[in-house]
């Protein structure tokens, strides 16, 4: 039998190299398909998305648009599509595509 255990996660700074004022650091968790929840730390430079959106070659019609507590298969797989704002999606496919 299989026990279910609590994940905790370490919130102070735990790696081996310095940490950088450069790149913001956060600790995340996901469900795979199987079930099983995995948990990782994320690293994304300051200002990414500003940086996204402004190389886009749709700079006039930009939105960043996040979709909290979705994931990528949630687009395909069996995924949660009612997580998906499609409506959105294809307004703006039709306005500018």
């Amino acid at each position: 039998m299989i026990s279910k255990q609590e994940l905790h996660l370490e919130t102070s700074w735990d790696k081996t190299f310095p940490k950088s004022d450069s790149v913001d650091h956060s600790k995340v968790t996901f469900v795979n398909r199987y079930g099983i929840t995995l948990a990782a730390d994320m690293y994304v430079p300051k200002d990414a998305y500003a940086d996204m959106i402004k190389d886009s070659k749709y700079a006039d019609n930009k939105e960043l648009m996040i979709i909290p507590d979705a994931v990528h298969t949630d687009l395909y797989d069996g995924g949660n599509k009612n997580a998906i704002p499609f409506d959105k999606l294809d307004s703006f496919f039709k306005e500018y595509i």
